[in-house]
């Protein structure tokens, strides 16, 4: 399980940009920008979209913040982002389970 904010996209993004064997010019300067670079300027460098958060797969939407659960991101993991209102209903969808 972990939490993914545009933040976080952006702290991977030099490790994210290297799993893909891209140009290892951009990585270097992926990487001078430190461990928490500001997300503006990776896709600066990267390009757009390498800071995105995915949207949540139960409701859909782009909330900004999510989790992910389920297996690391691959071409064939079973991965899930869910948003904390999804959350929030699944946890009470089990407390009244209890009930």
């Amino acid at each position: 399980m972990e939490l993914v904010t545009r933040q976080t996209r952006a702290n991977t993004a030099a490790a994210r940009w290297r799993a893909y064997a891209r140009s290892i010019d951009v990585r270097n300067k992926l990487i001078e920008l430190g461990p928490t670079p500001n997300p503006d300027d990776v896709d600066r460098i990267a390009g757009e979209g390498w800071t995105d958060v995915p949207h949540c797969d139960e409701c859909g939407e782009d909330v900004g913040v999510v989790v992910m659960v389920g297996e690391s991101p691959d071409f064939e993991s079973s991965t899930a982002y869910v948003c904390k209102e999804c959350i929030l209903r699944a946890l009470t969808l089990i407390n009244e389970k209890d009930d």
